[in-house]
């Protein structure tokens, strides 16, 4: 009897270091996965911010290819070299309601562009 007392009293000091020992690594786990969920969400928050800036660019690169065909409706000929010779474009004003186009402005990287493009819509009807 004092052998069977003797055994369940180690058994159970070793069951009671594995729970500590269950007890502290569930413990750990528990402080890694709120870690986790905070990374996460900082993550999530950049992925959202990417996202926005990513809508912005595609509208502006959207924008610039709508240039580049107004002038390549202009001058055909050129429409390849396009992207090298226009530094900026942009319309004025607002949109108008009626539907009507806006004028635009061009800055031409170099002037051999400027001054085709020139020449093409002088020679327009």
């Amino acid at each position: 009897m004092f052998q069977k007392i003797s055994a369940i009293d180690a058994t159970t000091g070793s069951t009671a270091k594995q729970i500590e020992t269950l007890s502290s690594t569930v413990t750990q786990l528990v402080t890694e996965v709120a870690s986790h969920k905070e990374s996460l969400r900082v993550v999530a928050t950049e992925i959202q911010v990417l996202q926005k800036v990513t809508k912005t660019l595609k509208e502006e690169v959207d924008e610039c290819k709508r240039y580049i065909e107004v002038l390549s409706n202009v001058v055909p000929g050129i429409s390849d070299n396009l992207e090298d010779a226009v530094d900026i474009a942009h319309r004025l004003a607002q949109r108008r309601k009626d539907g009507s186009h806006r004028s635009i402005i061009i800055l031409f990287a170099l002037r051999r562009f400027r001054d085709i493009v020139w020449q093409a819509d002088s020679n327009s009807p």
